[in-house]
């Protein structure tokens, strides 16, 4: 019983702190708070994301924050993509690249239509093996370049990274006790904004806050959870 206390504090708490939270209002492929990109570099990145997005028909964005406020990379990352609603509404298809600068955490978060082509996997080997590396060099916009061509070969059913044996141990045995928490909190969230209500999507997601102004740069697209995170 004591546990299960226990348990259900962390749950308000983490509960309360997405609540609180404000996440970018997206109105381009590119949002860059923490300020890591030179106006040539974010250019150039935009013009990549939006090729991606029209010949491989996901949407891709690539999002840097000065500090998380207080929640985990992964709650930060779902949020963004589900308050811009980032890809279709139809095919869920959205990816978002997010990094923050203060934790020095990255994470690649993505759609529900995407999950079975760019698996939680693959998407940690992106990480691994290509952003962690950049960014711990200080070479962020080759970070966001490499992480979203290694997913653009993915959706065409490229395998730039095959997985391993080892790969699959290590995420069996990390996996589902953090993605659990954040969906119940998400649930949690849901019901309380909404007032009990049943129907369509929201549009504008949990939050009124948000960074910027102008449109919503997303479609509608919905975010369950899946990707990889990981630091440098």
């Amino acid at each position: 019983m004591k546990r299960a206390g226990f348990v259900g504090i962390l749950l308000f708490f983490a509960a309360i702190s997405v609540w609180s939270l404000t996440v970018p209002r997206l109105t381009s492929p590119v949002y860059d708070g923490a300020g890591w990109f030179s106006p040539g570099e974010e250019a150039a990145l935009e013009r990549r994301l939006t090729d991606l997005s029209g010949t491989d028909g996901f949407q891709i964005v690539a999002v840097t924050v000065p500090d998380l406020q207080g929640v985990s990379v992964e709650e930060f990352a779902l949020e963004t993509g589900r308050q811009n609603g980032i890809g279709s509404a139809a095919a869920d298809n959205g990816i978002v690249l997010l990094a923050s600068a203060a934790e020095r955490e990255v994470r690649i978060e993505v759609g529900y239509g995407l999950e079975g082509t760019v698996t939680d996997l693959q998407c940690g080997r992106i990480i691994r093996e290509i952003m962690v590396p950049q960014l711990a060099a200080g070479r962020y916009a080759e970070a966001f370049d490499g992480a979203a061509q290694s997913v653009g070969a993915l959706v065409r059913g490229e395998e730039p990274f095959p997985e391993t044996d080892g790969d699959k141990a290590l995420y069996s045995e990390n996996f589902s006790v953090g993605i659990f928490i954040v969906i119940l909190i998400l649930f949690i969230a849901a019901g309380f904004f909404n007032g009990g209500r049943g129907g369509g999507r929201s549009s504008g997601g949990f939050f009124s806050g948000g960074f910027g102004g102008g449109s919503r740069f997303g479609g509608g697209g919905r975010f369950g959870g899946g990707g990889a995170s990981g630091r440098w």
